[in-house]
């Protein structure tokens, strides 16, 4: 009996080796291009990394190694972590603007190989930033919260990276309403011109937009999200279309405009109709045809663009077309203007008197 016993403990710890060496062989690692003569190969080769941070590598030269190696990173002339396909695919859902899928993948390949985060310039960190991204483009301010005050800074990011996220800050302030801190923020941030890219500037800007509205300045808000629109020209962004439509609220809240909506608005009351309303109206024009087709509005916006009117309608309800301004013709443009009727003329000045030199001819 004491024999059995001894046997199976004997199997108990070969299973339990058994299950280390699998676990140790699966353990999640990135492949990397190196160069080290501190390496086997003694030179240029591929590592597959573990973990480690900016002052040690852990590694394995190959899948089936079961106990990683280390390195002080200063050992590698050079040190380039290959794209892995999990993050190919995520980076190829959020570029397709499919913002829900990119975030969960990001979020699952950050979780997977967090041993990394600390290694310089990996992937991990950026899949962070990028899962970021997706929660700003989708307005979830309080992911946005979490994300930016969890965000691993453990390996110092790329100087473009920290620059875009001093941007995001005060993004990362709209959950908890913190409209003084963003308000004074971002105002100093505005007169830091050349430190921003235009995506940076019209975050910046959004932000502060919607401070300004929360505290009862429309107008100065309607001016930050002017900016965030014209900062994001030529981009789709979710944010700039939240920027127009938010625009749109600020116009329907005046009080003229009010009292004009009580009444259904159709296209032949139009002439009728305060500023307002003409310019939210083109606002909903302009997103749902011009700028943002593939966003979907919600309804309450319909008011307005069955009160919009096209020019060629316009000019159909006032029946008379604006006279042409008359061009010059050619002969015209070349002659000189004619002068007024009561315009005095000035005589021609008098050529000087020849002097007489004072000699005589003889």
């Amino acid at each position: 009996m004491k024999r059995f016993s001894i046997l199976l403990l004997a199997g108990a710890f070969s299973l339990s080796g058994l299950a280390f060496g699998q676990a140790a062989e699966q353990q999640p690692s990135l492949r990397t291009r190196v160069k080290s003569s501190d390496l086997p190969s003694g030179g240029a080769t591929d590592i597959f990394v573990v973990g480690g941070n900016r002052g040690t590598i852990l590694y394995k030269l190959n899948t089936v190694q079961v106990d990683p190696m280390q390195l002080p990173f200063n050992k590698f002339e050079y040190f380039y972590m290959m794209e892995p396909p999990e993050y190919l695919s995520a980076l190829e859902s959020f570029q397709n603007n499919k913002l829900q899928e990119a975030r969960a993948k990001f979020a699952a390949f950050k979780d997977k190989y967090k041993a990394i985060l600390a290694v310089p310039d990996n992937y991990v960190q950026k899949a962070a930033f990028l899962e970021l991204e997706c929660a700003i483009e989708m307005q979830d301010w309080p992911a946005v919260a979490a994300l930016y005050k969890a965000f691993p800074r453990q390996a110092t990011p790329p100087a473009e990276m920290i620059v875009s996220l001093e941007a995001i800050e005060p993004l990362s302030k709209l959950d908890a309403k913190a409209w003084a801190d963003v308000i004074s923020a971002t105002g100093t941030m505005q007169k830091q011109k050349n430190k921003w890219s235009l995506k940076d500037s019209a975050r910046i800007a959004y932000a502060r937009g919607v401070a300004l509205a929360a505290t009862g300045k429309p107008q100065e808000a309607l001016d930050e999200f002017a900016r965030t629109i014209v900062a994001e020209h030529g981009a789709y962004s979710p944010l700039a279309s939240a920027a127009l439509l938010q625009s749109v609220d600020i116009l329907a809240a005046d009080p003229k405009v009010v009292e004009f909506m009580k009444h259904e608005p159709q296209k032949s009351n139009f002439a009728k109709a305060p500023q307002a309303f003409r310019d939210a109206a083109a606002f909903v024009y302009l997103h749902k045809n011009v700028l943002f087709p593939e966003i979907k509005m919600d309804p309450k916006y319909d008011a307005f663009l069955n009160g919009y009117e096209t020019p060629t309608e316009r000019v159909a309800r006032e029946g008379v077309r604006p006279k042409p301004q008359k061009e010059e013709t050619p002969k015209e443009a070349g002659k000189p203007a004619a002068p007024a009727k009561d315009a005095k003329i000035a005589a021609p000045a008098k050529a000087p008197a020849k002097k007489n030199s004072g000699n005589k001819k003889k």
